[in-house]
């Protein structure tokens, strides 16, 4: 079969607007089809909304030119673009789409031949196709109340972002003399868990970013000690720029450098300092009118983590231990148990399901 097929949800020309949309919002999704069998095919968009799945025929399908086909980019000749126009349903929550493609036989006799499009692993870009017996991953798109409103202290504010471990640490001019660096001593609770730590004394050594002798992959286990009392004496100068609101990059305890793959949302990283270190934070920071926000990261957790537990790092019986434990239910497990659905496809980050029951209650 010679048929192409281009979504991209990044992308004004197949969806519009990009984003989320308000409550009873409109949008405009595009599928473009190509190549010698497209005069063939027809196309439908596959929704769910409101808990129910709806079938929505293309409301307009016009020829592409060959300039448009070469901008997308898509491969064939010919090609035409199938249009669909939705509205967002009355209550916030996700909608899910993907699309159906059937395609006609050539000369009247044989059968359609459905093909599925639907999205990336990353539910966002570039989709692709899938046969008909394999239910696609869906596009996503958010819903928010109608009447919400982006606070005015964050809309009219002046946002900084941090990495908490690379901005500043607690006795840095202190490093050199080889002074105790309290972020250091913490970093003793993760090599207690048998993790790898690596210490960067001077402030200024270049950063890790290749294999660790002995290893295949790169692993984010080098520490320059930032903590929140370091980002505490640098309140004054953040104040003197016209900070409103700091953005800080993952808090909760993790088994990385970055804290994307959080180990326990009940905590907060011991490198950085204890919960009253950063309510003093909170404290300081608001007597300088400025906010904390921090980064919540509740699409996926770390492999090494309470709650998948694959190395056995914690006391609690993890989802990779199987059924019975109480946090199973949050995962998707292709093969149990090590394929399982994933961020990006790093296995280090198995996605949880946001929608699960015991999950919501988890994060409410």
């Amino acid at each position: 079969m010679n048929l192409f097929a281009y979504h991209n949800s990044r992308l004004l020309d197949c969806r519009f607007p990009h984003g989320a949309l308000k409550c009873r919002g409109e949008a405009a999704l595009c599928i473009y089809l190509s190549g010698r069998d497209a005069v063939r095919a027809r196309a439908a968009l596959r929704l769910w909304a409101d808990g129910k799945e709806l079938l929505i025929p293309a409301g307009k399908i016009s020829p592409c030119s060959c300039e448009k086909l070469r901008s997308l980019p898509l491969e064939g000749e010919g090609g035409f673009c199938f249009s669909f126009n939705i509205t967002a349903p009355t209550e916030p929550q996700l909608i899910w789409y993907y699309f159906i493609i059937d395609v006609a036989p050539e000369r009247g006799g044989g059968e359609t031949m459905r093909l599925f499009y639907g999205a990336p692993e990353t539910r966002s870009g570039v989709g692709k196709f899938y046969p008909a017996w394999e239910t696609p991953p869906d596009y996503q798109i958010t819903v928010f109340a109608h009447d919400f409103e982006t606070p005015s202290w964050f809309r009219h504010g002046i946002v900084y972002q941090i990495f908490p471990d690379r901005f500043n640490r607690e006795c840095l001019n202190d490093s050199a003399r080889g002074t105790c660096i309290p972020a250091f001593s913490r970093a003793e609770y993760h090599e207690k868990l048998g993790r790898r730590i690596i210490r960067h004394k001077d402030w200024f050594e270049p950063v890790l970013h290749s294999p660790c002798a002995g290893e295949e992959f790169y692993s984010p286990c080098d520490y320059y000690g930032g903590d929140f009392a370091g980002i505490k004496q640098k309140l004054p100068y953040l104040a003197q720029m016209g900070i409103s609101v700091i953005y800080l990059n993952p808090i909760f305890e993790a088994a990385s450098n970055h804290r994307y793959n959080t180990s326990d949302y009940l905590s907060v990283d011991p490198i950085l300092g204890s919960d009253y270190d950063l309510t003093e934070l909170s404290k300081a920071a608001a007597e300088y009118g400025i906010r904390l926000m921090a980064d919540g990261v509740f699409s996926h957790t770390g492999d090494d983590s309470v709650y998948f537990n694959k190395y056995g790092t914690y006391p609690s019986c993890g989802a990779y231990s199987g059924a019975d434990s109480p946090y199973y239910k949050w995962y998707e497990f292709k093969h149990f148990p090590d394929e399982y659905r994933c961020w990006w496809g790093f296995k280090t980050l198995p996605e949880v399901n946001e929608l699960q029951p015991d999950y919501v209650r988890f994060t409410e």
